[in-house]
């Protein structure tokens, strides 16, 4: 017969704009089910003035409430903006609920390396606008690995996310000790939960 040792929520995200990988042990399982639940977390346009700029050191642009996590992806647009920023895309590093940063790529966004900002212009318009998650989205995989170090896709096993939905996953008789979630994003921000099913058979 066979019984359920494994039924709850292994890896929840909220408003995730950066890499994450997840390792699982599955050694136990004669067959493991992931259900992925997904959501769009796609944060507000807003908007700033010179007067909410700080330049350099500090490079910092002051927005009440502005909602954004590191690594979400900005459109910014407007006139006379302050020295160091152009009508380009940008990262957002989030400093505080109402100060952020940007950077010129997610590695840098991650990395905490912001835009150098060496004049606050005279900008009155200036408008960051997420890059949608529908754009490009962002790829959930599975893959899978013996020792748990050296990991391989798994074929067929990977979604890319560009609006809201759900995933079933199913695996009997893995052949391998481990399984590895990989979210790699490109723009937008996700809410994601993970919840396995994991059964084993036992001889009678």
């Amino acid at each position: 017969m066979s019984y359920v040792i494994a039924n709850n929520d292994i890896l929840s995200l909220a408003e995730s704009a950066i890499s994450v990988t997840k390792i699982y042990d599955i050694r136990n399982y004669d067959s493991v089910c992931y259900q992925l639940h997904y959501t769009d977390a796609a944060p507000p346009t807003d908007t700033f003035v010179a007067a909410n700029v700080t330049v350099n050191p500090a490079n910092t642009i002051t927005i009440t409430a502005h909602g954004y996590t590191t690594g979400i992806k900005v459109a910014l647009t407007g006139t006379n903006l302050p020295t160091g920023l152009s009508a380009t895309n940008y990262w957002i590093i989030k400093v505080d609920a109402d100060t952020i940063k940007l950077a010129s790529s997610l590695a840098n966004a991650v990395a905490g390396t912001a835009v150098h900002i060496t004049g606050q212009g005279t900008t009155a318009d200036a408008t960051l606008t997420p890059i949608s998650l529908a754009t490009t989205g962002q790829v959930l995989k599975l893959q899978e690995s013996n020792d748990g170090v050296t990991f391989f896709d798994v074929s067929g096993l990977t979604v890319t996310i560009t609006a809201a939905g759900d995933t079933l996953w199913q695996i009997t008789q893995p052949a391998t000790a481990y399984h590895q979630f990989v979210l790699t994003p490109t723009t937008g921000a996700l809410n994601l939960d993970v919840t396995v099913c994991g059964r084993a058979i036992v001889n009678q």
